[in-house]
């Protein structure tokens, strides 16, 4: 499960969870304090990332991560996975979490 602002929650079984947390975990350009939380989480193999109080800039640093694991995913299709029944769910949830992150443009910008 991944906790957002304003109750706003992905709720996944666990291997989608840790599988969207290990392909973030891949990334460089992660806030650190969210790069730091998530690496915690898959150490202890506890695979609920509370980001309720993340700062809206690092919620919005997720945005690229993700949408280039989105495109990396589709770009791997069905046979990546060991078993390919799994891509729609999980592509699914990455689109669910980006969706979830979307970030409103400014007030008169």
């Amino acid at each position: 499960m991944i906790l957002l602002p304003d109750h706003r929650r992905l709720d996944a079984a666990n291997w989608v969870t840790r599988g969207i947390l290990d392909d973030l975990a891949t990334r460089s350009d992660l806030p650190a304090a969210i790069a730091q939380e998530i690496r915690w989480c898959l150490d202890a193999q506890f695979y609920r990332l509370d980001l309720r109080l993340a700062p809206a800039e690092d919620l919005a640093a997720l945005v690229g991560p993700l949408d280039e694991i989105i495109a990396a995913t589709e770009k791997a299709g069905p046979a990546s996975f060991q078993l390919p029944e799994f891509f729609p769910a999980y592509l699914a949830k990455l689109r669910e979490l980006r969706a979830l992150l979307r970030v409103d443009p400014p007030q008169g910008a």
